[in-house]
């Protein structure tokens, strides 16, 4: 996919050295728009923008790998480094710079609930990160 930085975690950087975590599985970018919608009785319904500006949403799925099966020391794998770095940024809201090479915030707020979903007969890093962020606007 593409190199996504969160922060000054960097997946998929093609300055390191093979083999490195990959990018993100999946990633959306999305605003919010919103539009009330009024029922009239025997009319057309009506709508309503009711915000001129709407925030910069992001949802990054991310897989924190073995590194291509090459068996290094766990405390020097990448895939265990990318992990405990995730593990420290799911603790607080932010905000965080979170880039693509197209799509760029330079603050966001973690949202919602950061998962991590860890499968049977993997290593304890192994595992698939859903991390949800909004745009900061604090007014």
């Amino acid at each position: 996919m593409t190199k996504v930085t969160i922060d000054d975690i960097v997946f998929d950087d093609p300055d390191q050295d093979i083999p490195r975590n990959p990018g993100p599985l999946d990633i959306e970018w999305w605003y919010e728009h919103r539009i009330q919608e009024y029922k009239i009785p025997g009319y057309k319904d009506m709508t309503q923008a009711t915000s001129n500006e709407v925030l910069l949403h992001c949802r990054i799925t991310i897989r924190t790998t073995e590194t291509g099966g090459v068996k290094r020391s766990t405390k020097a794998s990448d895939g265990y480094l990318k992990f405990r770095a995730l593990q420290r940024l799911i603790k607080s809201a932010g905000p965080y710079k979170v880039q693509t090479s197209l799509w760029k915030c330079d603050e966001m707020y973690l949202k919602g609930s950061p998962k991590f979903r860890q499968v049977a007969g993997e290593d304890d890093w192994v595992g698939t990160w859903t991390l949800e962020f909004v745009e900061k606007h604090d007014g």
